[in-house]
């Protein structure tokens, strides 16, 4: 077709042109491309299945990698069965020509579908590098939840509030992602303001103890308490302590230590302040 209209420009009567190169086409021709591009089809098939296995067996790539990459890898296949087969079709056509067409073709749509072709890049890169995965619970651009899709121009979120969240591959590559479930625990923290500071020492070690029997919270990393701050009469002390990285994990572990430190203070009639609960959450390995 390049040909074509090469010689059309040139010719003063591209009519005559057009007929000459037409009468080149065969039926022959025609068969043969077909058969081509058919073949081309199955091999693309069988080419996306069988890499799509390499990747996630031997490989031991995650599935929404194994599976665009085998896509990816299926569409080349095609793409060259169907220059093939205009090449028998039309005879005219050299491929020097057809890669030369290919690549105006590829500049003009870069330049139209900017936005799609990058967050396409951009999900390649995602994909390549495994970071994050389906499964991950997320935190970027104010959205958290866990990602159930990577595809190659979004990616999807199932937010902690039951939403469904679709994030363009390019915002999640250039934004800084927080990704919570990367290690197998979490560390949280609360503070409590101790009303009488002479009390501290005990109230750590009663705050300590208490988080001991607690089944979500870990024994190792321990449990800690520390002294944060002294003012207006009281002491800030603040109670790390690490659990696991799934979201429900780490609100199930959070509210069971409050609770547990509270009700432990009581106990020991350690005095604290009506409104000293603080709430933190960091992540770490």
């Amino acid at each position: 077709m390049i040909d074509v209209l090469q010689a059309a420009a040139a010719d003063p009567n591209p009519a005559a042109q057009v007929t000459e190169t037409i009468k080149h086409i065969t039926w022959t021709g025609v068969g043969w491309g077909c058969v081509i591009l058919a073949v081309a089809i199955a091999i693309g098939m069988l080419v996306r299945h069988t890499l799509t296995w390499v990747l996630l067996n031997w490989v031991k790539r995650s599935e929404s990698s194994a599976r665009v990459l085998g896509k990816l890898a299926q569409a080349a296949v095609i793409v060259l069965g169907v220059g093939a087969a205009l090449a028998y079709v039309f005879p005219s056509i050299k491929p020097v020509n057809l890669v030369g067409g290919l690549g105006v073709v590829s500049i003009a749509a870069g330049i139209a579908f900017q936005t799609v072709l990058g967050n396409m890049f951009a999900g390649l890169v995602i994909l390549w590098r495994q970071t994050p995965v389906v499964g991950d619970q997320i935190s970027v651009e104010g959205v958290s939840g866990t990602i159930t899709t990577i595809t190659l121009s979004h990616t999807t979120v199932h937010t902690f509030d039951g939403r469904q969240v679709l994030i363009p591959n390019g915002v999640l590559h250039k934004s800084m992602v927080t990704v919570q479930t990367e290690h197998p625990w979490i560390r949280s923290s609360f503070t409590i303001k101790i009303r009488n500071p002479e009390q501290f020492r005990r109230a750590r070690e009663v705050a300590i103890a208490a988080l001991g029997p607690v089944p979500q919270v870990l024994d190792n990393p321990p449990p800690v308490a520390v002294l944060r701050q002294v003012a207006d009469g009281m002491a800030t002390m603040e109670v790390r302590f690490w659990s696991g990285s799934q979201q429900f994990e780490t609100v199930t572990a959070l509210d069971l230590a409050i609770l547990a430190v509270l009700d432990a203070l009581r106990a020991e009639s350690i005095a604290f302040g009506p409104d000293n609960v603080v709430v933190l959450s960091d992540g770490g390995e």
